[in-house]
């Protein structure tokens, strides 16, 4: 009676196992991409020039503070910022759509950040997938889908993205999205 018992749990819990871990990989290395798109171009919309103070301000004995200027554009703090904002960006101004040569899902930029319509969206084909989809299922799904991947993902793995940002490290979206977060598989590793 125990050992089923055990055997009866053994199998429960490897299905629940197999449950958390089926994300949809394409929307979640998707959304990884597009976090570091958007974290990049925040980056660099900032004044090179900006600086900003880091260090200790308390006051040493001979009358100084123990303070150091950065470049606010990796500052710690202006990367804080980006990251509390990002899911937002790409909730709001990234669509899932479907890949012609792979038929795989990706997600694409709508706008292009000076306010032009994205030639990598196929429009057409989006209003196609909006009539056939469920008339059960809401429009804001795919929308809530992307955010939360978007939360996930930032909870997830900050501490990494403020690493590679601070640093300014060469191939930020394959170190995250592929290496850390394994979101992304191998043969993506090139479009990254």
């Amino acid at each position: 009676m125990c050992r089923n018992l055990l055997v009866l749990l053994s199998i429960a819990f490897a299905c629940i196992q197999v449950a958390i871990s089926a994300k949809d990989l394409d929307l979640y290395c998707g959304t990884c991409k597009a976090i570091v798109s958007e974290i990049e171009h925040g980056v660099g919309q900032v004044d090179p020039k900006k600086k900003i103070d880091v260090g200790s301000f308390r006051v040493a004995p001979d009358g100084k503070t123990r303070t150091v200027q950065k470049s606010y554009a990796r500052s710690e703090t202006h990367l804080t910022e980006l990251l509390e904002n990002v899911c937002n960006e790409v909730s709001e101004n990234y669509v899932e759509s479907k890949d012609a040569n792979t038929g795989k899902m990706q997600l694409k930029r709508m706008v292009t950040h000076d306010g032009k319509m994205s030639g990598d969206v196929d429009f057409q084909q989006l209003m196609e997938d909006s009539k056939n989809q469920d008339a059960k299922t809401p429009p804001d799904t795919k929308t809530k889908k992307v955010k939360f991947a978007c939360e996930s993902i930032i909870e997830d793995y900050e501490d990494d993205f403020l690493h590679h940002f601070k640093k300014d490290s060469p191939e930020i979206a394959m170190k995250i999205c592929a290496d850390a977060a394994e979101l992304c598989s191998s043969t993506e590793k090139d479009e990254l």
